[in-house]
């Protein structure tokens, strides 16, 4: 698969993923969509950039501030999931996007200014310590309190934890040089349509846990049963899609 079908088959997945996830009723729902839509927003600018320069190049030369995000989103959506109440003080979590996204206007309105530039590139010197340090603290933090009785609660677990492993696996090889970069960068975009699949399958998860309740109760009607079929053909049916476009 050549750079441009694997950033549209993410692009295509996202799109489908959001909104699967956004008519589902799991809890940390707002912050999942966020984080898939944010991740969405940031491989069509990657997309974007490399049809204009035909190099992927210029993707590390001016990388999205929306990344930024991605950590805080899914530390918040853990804490609704464990049904933790988030106080007033969660915008906290936002402010390293906000710095970022801030010197990413001011590069833009200076056309390319080197000094700010130069800081901007400085900021992301330290974006995988940051992504990785929230997956880390979010993965311990919501060990500690996740229920095993609750499918969704194991499976948002392995999310994290596979998030992180790709993390740490693409920065590693980065380093090192084992893979080719090139390479090391599909296998990494590639993933997040793994990423999207797990949290599908999360939404699932939920959804059929929501349907045994129903089911076990006398005042079930046959409309909610007949709304609960149509959710999981549809999921199916996104499903064979994915693996469809993963195949293109």
């Amino acid at each position: 698969m050549e750079f441009s079908g694997t950033f549209i088959a993410v692009i295509l997945e996202a799109i489908i993923s959001f909104f699967l996830i956004k008519n589902s009723k799991i809890k940390g729902n707002y912050y999942l969509i966020t984080y898939i839509f944010i991740i969405m927003l940031d491989f069509i600018s990657e997309y974007v950039v490399f049809i204009f320069f035909n190099s992927t190049s210029y993707i590390d030369k001016y990388p999205s501030s929306f990344r930024f995000i991605k950590g805080p989103l899914l530390y918040l959506a853990s804490r609704q999931m464990l049904n933790i109440p988030l106080g007033k003080r969660q915008w906290l979590h936002f402010i390293p996007f906000l710095i970022a996204f801030l010197f990413s206007i001011t590069v833009f309105l200076t056309k390319g200014s080197a000094v700010f530039g130069n800081v901007y590139l400085w900021i992301f010197r330290f974006y995988p310590v940051y992504w990785g340090a929230y997956l880390v603290f979010t993965i311990f933090s919501f060990r500690q309190r996740k229920d095993n009785n609750y499918s969704f609660h194991t499976l948002y677990f392995q999310f994290l934890c596979f998030a992180l492993v790709m993390m740490l696996s693409f920065t590693l090889m980065t380093y090192v040089h084992v893979l080719d970069r090139e390479i090391m960068r599909i296998i990494y975009t590639l993933s997040f349509c793994i990423q999207f699949a797990m949290l599908i399958k999360l939404s699932l998860s939920r959804h059929l846990a929501e349907e045994r309740l129903m089911a076990a109760s006398p005042a079930t009607s046959n409309n909610g049963n007949t709304n609960s079929k149509g959710f999981y053909f549809k999921l199916l049916i996104f499903r064979d899609l994915f693996f469809f476009i993963a195949d293109c």
